[in-house]
């Protein structure tokens, strides 16, 4: 009842909403918190009755608390779609059984994926209909006609706290303000084909990271930079583009190694840790020297500079399908060969992402 007066409520809810929340009402979604006797107090005290908006039914002409918001789909459709729902009657894809005029396509920036696929020429719908929202995409376009595009891009500053759920949410919406002729995955759920290769700890920054696109025709690498680059966030910026063979190996299975520069500090060390032949860069030494044996995922790892009482250290770890090299857990290898000091991250970097081939490392636009 508390959510139906929430839902279908107008502003008049508002001051209930908040003498519910003045008596204690917190958290009311979980089973365990919710009370029902504040929320009946509060519609009390503002004049709230909650079977108006419950349980009453409305008239098509009534003027509905939502009716402000435009969603671009017309009120007429609705109401016509909801006639048609109490008849049982269904209501076929437009893509292929032409246009309902919802009103969604036009000022929203929509179209129909089927007529832009087509370039102009009148799709046929009739008789057809797809087993997936998705098959649009797929179904016209050959293999040999998809275009694969690898990019590189940057995670800095307050993007380097996204996590790899939210910067897969991220590309899928950017790709689709850019208007790029991303493909789509077969299935109930249609997703973009666009995949990631190993991503870098949440709260690392990040110059080099990689994602591949599968595109339904050619755009050039110059143009779809400038495309993603106008619609991306602050601290996210595609560097390259370049088109690869479609059949080109998945970057979870290519990339093997990455690159890391980290900013490190002895707790308690004072500025003396800079000098020359000072006990605490021996110690540093000692520790890079011994890494590839504290850590099999570690491949090389050497002290790249000091300054004043920090250490720059430049590490190549293993990366991929196979288990990643994870910065994070430097001070505990430190303390198995030093107990009576600490090791404190200040900064930790990614630089880049390599494969090996013929015992060099490559990068990922060389294939």
């Amino acid at each position: 009842m508390v959510e139906g007066v929430l839902a279908r409520g107008d502003r008049r809810v508002a001051e209930a909403v908040e003498a519910a929340w003045q008596k204690g009402c917190r958290f009311d979604g979980w089973s365990e918190q919710f009370s029902l006797a504040p929320w009946l107090e509060a519609f009390a005290e503002k004049g709230i009755d909650p079977e108006f908006y419950v349980t009453r039914e409305r008239a098509e002409e009534e003027t509905l608390p939502w009716d402000h918001l435009d969603c671009g789909v017309s009120r007429s459709f609705l109401l016509e779609e909801y006639h048609k729902a109490k008849e049982g009657e269904k209501t076929l894809d437009c893509r292929w059984h032409g246009c309902y005029d919802c009103g969604l396509c036009g000022d929203f920036g929509c179209a129909n994926i089927l007529d832009r696929l087509c370039e102009g020429k009148e799709p046929q719908r009739q008789g057809k209909e797809p087993p997936s929202p998705a098959e649009p995409l797929r179904s016209r376009i050959r293999d040999r006609d998809k275009f694969k595009v690898r990019i590189r891009f940057t995670k800095r500053d307050e993007a380097r706290f996204l996590s790899q759920l939210d910067m897969v949410r991220l590309f899928s919406r950017v790709v689709r303000r850019a208007a790029l002729p991303i493909l789509y995955s077969q299935g109930f759920n249609p997703r973009p084909q666009i995949s990631f290769g190993p991503p870098p700890p949440v709260g690392v920054e990040s110059e080099g990271e990689y994602a591949d696109l599968m595109l339904a025709r050619p755009i050039s690498p110059r143009e779809l930079v400038a495309r993603l680059n106008q619609n991306l966030i602050a601290g996210v910026q595609v560097l390259q583009a370049q088109i690869i063979d479609p059949k080109a190996r998945s970057l979870m299975s290519r990339i093997e190694v990455a690159d890391y520069t980290i900013e490190v500090r002895l707790d308690g060390a004072s500025s003396g840790m800079a000098t020359k032949d000072g006990p605490q860069k021996e110690k540093l030494e000692k520790f890079v020297t011994s890494l590839t044996k504290l850590s099999d995922k570690v491949i090389a790892a050497r002290l790249q500079s000091l300054s004043g009482s920090t250490a720059l250290l430049r590490i190549l770890g293993r990366a991929g399908s196979q288990g990643s090299f994870k910065p994070f857990e430097l001070p505990d290898l430190w303390k198995e060969k030093f107990t009576e000091e600490g090791l404190v991250l200040e900064k930790v970097k990614r630089v880049g992402l390599y494969y090996y081939r013929g015992g060099e490392l490559k990068d990922l636009f060389e294939i």
